[in-house]
C-alpha cells in the first residue's frame, strides 16, 4: 500500500508547480533551457533519498526520467 501511495505521489509530481523551478510543474520545466538543470537536480535528490531506504520500501522511480525525457 505505501509503495502504491509513493508511486502515485510521485505521478502528480510531474504536473504539480514546484517553486524550486520558478513555479512551473516539473513536466514544463523539462521542456525549457533555463530550468531542465533544476530538474535534473531535483530528480536526482528524489533518487538518492529512495535509494537511502530500506530494500522493503523502495519503489523504482525511473517513470519520472522517462515522463520527463531525462534519460
Amino acid at each position: 500500500m505505501l509503495r502504491q501511495f509513493k508511486v502515485k505521489t510521485n505521478r502528480g509530481w510531474l504536473d504539480e508547480e514546484v517553486p524550486a523551478l520558478g513555479g512551473l510543474t516539473p513536466r514544463k520545466a523539462a521542456r525549457s533551457k533555463k530550468w531542465r538543470l533544476a530538474l535534473e537536480v531535483l530528480v536526482k535528490e528524489i533518487e538518492h533519498a529512495e535509494e537511502r531506504l530500506p530494500d522493503e520500501e523502495r519503489v523504482d522511480l525511473s517513470f519520472l526520467r522517462t515522463e520527463l525525457g531525462l534519460e
